[in-house]
Order: C-alpha cells, then structure tokens, then sequence
C-alpha cells in the first residue's frame, strides 16, 4: 500500500509543479515584428530605487513576460525630475545570471531594434563603463533584487506585478538611515 501511495505521489509532483510555474513558453526570438506595444500610461507601474520618487521608474505590465530558461522581459521607462519620459527601453534580465540587455529602445515613437544586444552583468560594469548612479541605486539592479529575482530565479509574473503594486520594499526612512 505504501509503494502505491509513493507512487501516486510522485506522479503529482510534476503536475503540481507545473500548475504552480508560469513559466511555460521559451522567449521568442527579438525582432522588429516582435515589439510589443508602446507602453500606454493605464500599464505603467511605479518602483522605488534609493530616495528618489517613486514616479521617476515604471514597468509597463503589459510588457511583462517570464519565460522558460529563465528571462524576464519588460518595457522600462525613465522620467527625469520634471517628470518628463527621458527614455523608453524594451529589455530582457537573466536572474540566474545576474545579467541585462537592452533589446530595443523608442526614438520618435517607434520602436527600434538596438543592433547586437548583449548581455552585461547587472552590477553595471562592461568594458570599464560604470554604471549610472542614481544616490547609490541603480533602477535595473533595484527592479531585477527587489521585484523580477528571487535569489537566482525569477519571480512568476503575478507576484512580479504584485510586488511592483504593492510597492516591493519599504524604503520609509532617510538615506542616512540606511547606510
């Protein structure tokens, strides 16, 4: 009775898992027939990085997708202190990795291809270029261990865009505070 009972367990695990993990389908190769949409103002979730306000980094859930082999995609866009929109970026992150790539980036309203994406490490560093500092954060490094990545793995997207709506990390305090 107990090596059926074994047996019926082990051939739940699987399925059990695989109902949990949305993570079903490869990512699709980039190319320009594969944007996705402009980001529309409704989608755009906020994040925190260091003290800065909120509403200087958003992710448009839309965008959002988490594929098997472990890449997170997802439309970033940037505003500068007067709020305006400085860049739009369409991007891919690798938690298991710890790397980024810039896929494509909007100009004029439309989407264009970044010719020979790589991948860098999300420390910022690639051939000597520092990465920008934003007071200490850097908004890919912040969105990737606060709200894409569990350790190594990436989040499922649900807990993904809970997290971003939730607000993901409690930044209450000053910058002094944290040091």
């Amino acid at each position: 009775m107990k090596l059926r009972q074994l047996c019926c367990c082990l051939l739940f695990i699987p399925l059990s898992l695989a109902a949990c993990h949305s993570i079903v389908e490869p990512a699709p190769p980039v190319s320009e027939a594969g944007f996705p949409p402009l980001p529309q103002t409704e989608h755009l979730i906020s994040y925190r990085v260091g003290v800065l306000p909120a509403d200087r980094f958003q992710v448009d859930s839309d965008s959002l997708g988490v594929f098997k082999g472990g890449e997170t995609r997802y439309v970033l866009v940037m505003r500068g202190g007067d709020g305006e929109i400085t860049s739009i970026t369409w991007e891919g992150l690798r938690c298991n990795a710890g790397q980024r790539t810039i896929y494509a980036i909007v100009e004029a309203g439309r989407w264009h291809l970044v010719p020979d994406a790589e991948w860098t490490s999300l420390d910022g560093h690639s051939g000597g270029i520092a990465r920008f500092d934003y007071h200490g954060s850097d908004p890919r490094t912040e969105l990737a261990s606060h709200y894409l990545c569990q350790g190594s793995a990436p989040r499922l997207k649900r807990d993904i865009l809970g997290r971003l709506r939730g607000g993901g990390v409690d930044f209450s305090g000053s910058w002094d505070d944290k040091r």
